[in-house]
């Protein structure tokens, strides 16, 4: 438990996190995440095989704005502006089965970590926590580093 606290509480520890799908324990994360006072977010990746299908998701799970343009720089905006419409001292997002765009479209999906990467620069330069947990088998882990 103390090991999922440190990711949410040290602000300039990695922005993303990988975690094996036999050691996620998500009620543990929601829990964790609100005993600090983060918003907690989920994504099932289930059905989410294209970048147009990543950002519906995000768009409803973040309740992003209708001025939501659907590409990766809008994504990037919204990201760096959710205070606007849900004011929180920090932010974890956990992004569930992701095997479905990891493997239909690897290139959106490394995308996808280098946008968050940058909105938690941008919270960390704030005093913010952006934190992104993703869900991975070694299969999938090993898609990342080849």
């Amino acid at each position: 438990m103390n090991t999922i606290k440190n990711l949410f509480t040290r602000p300039h520890s990695s922005p993303v996190v990988f975690i094996p799908h036999n050691s996620l324990d998500e009620l543990a994360i929601q829990r964790m995440a609100y005993e600090v006072d983060l918003r907690f977010f989920k994504i099932n990746g289930s059905s989410i095989s294209s970048e147009e299908e990543l950002f519906d998701h995000l768009s409803f799970e973040l309740h992003f704005p209708d001025y939501f343009g659907r590409n990766w720089n809008a994504l990037l905006d919204c990201l760096r502006d959710l205070d606007s419409w849900i004011p929180a001292k920090g932010y974890v997002l956990l992004y569930k089965n992701p095997k479905k765009l990891m493997t239909k479209s690897l290139a959106d999906f490394k995308i996808f970590l280098e946008i968050v990467e940058e909105a938690s620069e941008f919270w960390n330069s704030q005093g913010v926590r952006f934190l992104l947990i993703v869900e991975v088998n070694e299969d999938l882990k090993k898609l990342l580093t080849d």
